[in-house]
């Protein structure tokens, strides 16, 4: 039985609040809920940069986890008060899991996330728009239905009305701050956007192609587009 990248995150969570909160702060924290206990947390046990870092999380996520990191006695549970603290083994993993797969040093939830979320809708459909462009092409599907995100991306065109400029300003842009990236989120990145003739890839698919945790390549890929925003 071994962990997936979802389990270091709750087990990080876990080690960092040490028995003093439920399961439920864990569960809320990814979640990205936000009440004034959970950000408060956030910030105390310094937990904050996995701020709504996995939307998706069920109640039952979180259960299945626990349930897997007891079994590997990587965690007990503390009498009658649903708080689990980590043990020297599950520490031990922990750092041994985060040494070979690190939390991108520019992903933080609590910071960017929600804005992350916005620019990555403007911002892929840009390139989708202008790579149609390029290749003259005026039949496509836009990759988002989102009607506000349709009228900033047309109002965004109408102020720059050179698109080739725009376009080798934009390929600029990406080429600059992927080279400081590394390569596996540079790549994530890149084939996660859709372009003339070309859909971007889905988690599922990008980590078969790199033989990569789902999680892992879902966190790599937001870990970019907050560099980008920083």
């Amino acid at each position: 039985m071994s962990l997936n990248y979802f389990d270091i995150m709750v087990l990080d969570c876990l080690e960092k609040i040490d028995a003093e909160r439920s399961q439920s702060a864990v569960f809320h924290l990814l979640k990205g809920k936000r009440s004034s206990q959970t950000i408060q947390d956030a910030g105390l046990f310094q937990i904050a940069k996995y701020f709504g870092m996995v939307p998706d999380c069920s109640r039952s996520d979180i259960t299945a986890s626990l349930k897997k990191l007891k079994q590997l006695a990587f965690v007990k549970a503390m009498n009658e008060t649903d708080t689990y603290r980590v043990t020297a083994e599950g520490a031990q993993e922990l750092k041994r899991a985060l040494f070979a797969r690190p939390w991108p040093a520019h992903c933080h939830g609590a910071y960017h996330q929600q804005a992350a979320k916005i620019f990555w809708k403007r911002f892929s459909l840009l390139v989708q728009v202008l790579s149609n462009k390029q290749h003259h092409c005026q039949r496509y599907t836009p990759i988002t239905k989102d009607n506000q995100i349709l009228q900033w991306v047309k109002s965004y065109l109408r102020r720059h009305p050179d698109h080739n400029a725009l376009s080798a300003s934009v390929w600029g842009l990406i080429t600059d701050h992927l080279n400081k990236l590394s390569e596996k989120q540079a790549f994530i990145f890149v084939y996660s956007l859709t372009s003339y003739e070309r859909i971007g890839y889905t988690n599922r698919q990008l980590a078969d192609s790199l033989r990569e945790d789902e999680r892992y390549v879902y966190i790599l890929f937001w870990g970019a587009v907050h560099y980008f925003i920083q």
